[in-house]
């Protein structure tokens, strides 16, 4: 819940996109970005009222899907060209690929903190080994606290020649 100033403590901001506002005002500026994206990604339809509230800018356009995702793009995949969610045949859904080659996988808690997302985490990073791909992976506490290490990692990657 977020409290407009002046207001009397029983009174939440009415809707989503006044949330959205209020929080890019007081909110670190990547953070109220990567929230629009993410609403926008579970609510489409909000497109033009978060255009018209000044909330869209260039590439905030739904299509991370998590906000440490778009954090990352946002911060320097964009820049270098990444695809977003490319399907690999036989692997499914990877968040980023960089050239042909190089995957960036974000693993955030929410989706990869039990055994078995664990398991299947690796399974997957092997099929796609097996498949010719180079994966890189990531977790919320390196993009939003160690970022200087990832952008190291993939810039390494990426001189090596890892993305062909």
């Amino acid at each position: 819940m977020h409290w407009r100033p002046g207001t009397s403590d029983d009174r939440v901001v009415s809707g989503l996109v006044d949330a959205l506002a209020d929080y890019s005002r007081c909110a670190v500026p990547l953070h109220a970005l990567a929230s629009v994206d993410s609403a926008l990604r579970l609510r489409p339809d909000l497109r033009s009222e978060l255009l018209t509230a000044g909330l869209l800018s260039d590439g905030v356009d739904g299509r991370c899907e998590s906000g440490t995702e778009f954090m990352a793009w946002y911060r320097l995949l964009r820049a270098l060209g990444a695809r977003r969610q490319v399907r690999i045949p036989a692997v499914g859904r990877v968040d980023f690929m960089l050239g042909d080659r190089l995957i960036i996988e974000i693993d955030g808690r929410e989706f990869h903190d039990t055994a078995s997302t664990f398991e299947s985490d690796r399974r997957r990073d092997a099929m796609l080994s097996a498949l010719g791909y180079r994966v890189l992976r990531f977790s919320y506490a390196q993009v939003l606290g160690r970022w200087a290490e990832v952008e190291a990692a993939i810039r390494a990657a990426l001189a090596r020649g890892d993305h062909w």
